[in-house]
């Protein structure tokens, strides 16, 4: 002890607990521009935001109109997979607003024409994205993901399933109503079209929303750089291999007179990402919808 110093006692520094790590990180983990969303004092820049997805949600809604069914909804639905990954990141608390957007922008566009009964019509505009935020929200809450731009396995497939097959149940209430004063109330019709906006909102999410995810990713992170190994080199050829013997034998049963079986080619996508993991199963979900859906508009 040296002379004329009072003694200092450290108290020892208190552990931090996992949820405060998590909320730290879930805090910190979201690019800048992301984090002043909720900050009151950015509202020109909360709308500019919302403008920006507004327009992008129309664009992509509007390019969809090819794979319509029925004039009804449409088998493949990117603009589902944008509000996926936008209301992951920006969080479910924003569901209505972006759904605010989405009306005012495709109405203004005149890409969505709002019919009577008003009330129904507005609700089948903007219940959807109202319908997503919940799903998101409650499994944020559930898993303790609420915040990161990387989504969690597993809470980002839990929701992009359960998000679009809650959106098609939640819209029985609007489309019935309006089916029946539209005098097209066909019970195997409505089924079928009900049946295409869950696949078609599975398939834009299981597209967009993950290149869209890594992206946001990659800009908090600010590396763009990757090192690639010589095994999994080696994997790549491999599953391009299997995926062309499955592309293969779908030909050989078309030709044989079988119709389109796609059944071998959704396998070999599943083992892409049992073997090669998250990328290399997305790669193969791309690759098969670049290759059915130009054979598949109406």
């Amino acid at each position: 002890m040296r002379s004329g110093a009072p003694d200092q006692i450290k108290s020892p520094r208190p552990r931090a607990r996992p949820q405060d790590l998590h909320a730290d990180s879930a805090q910190n983990g979201r690019p800048k521009l992301l984090r002043n969303l909720s900050q009151s004092g950015s509202f020109l820049q909360n709308l500019l935001v919302l403008a920006a997805y507004g327009a992008s949600f129309t664009i992509l809604r509007h390019s969809a109109a090819r794979w319509a069914t029925h004039n009804l909804f449409s088998v493949w639905f990117p603009a589902a997979g944008l509000r996926f990954a936008f209301l992951w990141i920006v969080g479910a608390r924003w569901a209505p607003a972006a759904a605010l957007a989405e009306l005012l922008v495709s109405v203004g566009a005149g890409t969505v024409t709002l019919t009577a009964p008003l009330p129904l019509s507005l609700l089948g505009v903007v219940g959807p994205c109202l319908v997503y935020g919940g799903v998101i929200g409650l499994v944020h809450a559930r898993t303790r993901t609420r915040g990161t731009v990387e989504p969690d396995p597993v809470a980002f497939a839990t929701a992009a399933v359960v998000g679009p097959m809650a959106a098609g149940i939640a819209s029985l209430p609007w489309a019935l109503p309006l089916a029946g004063a539209r005098g097209t109330l066909n019970p195997s019709l409505l089924f079928s079209a009900l049946l295409d906006f869950t696949l078609g909102d599975l398939l834009g999410i299981l597209i967009l929303s993950p290149p869209l995810l890594w992206l946001a990713h990659r800009l908090w992170r600010g590396r763009w750089s990757a090192k690639i190994r010589a095994a999994e080199l080696y994997r790549c050829g491999e599953l391009l291999m299997l995926l062309t013997f499955a592309w293969g034998l779908v030909w050989t049963l078309q030709r044989l007179g079988d119709g389109l079986v796609l059944a071998p080619v959704l396998l070999a996508a599943c083992w892409c990402g049992l073997r090669g993991g998250r990328s290399a199963g997305w790669a193969a979900a791309l690759l098969t919808a670049l290759l059915i859906l130009p054979i598949t508009e109406y």
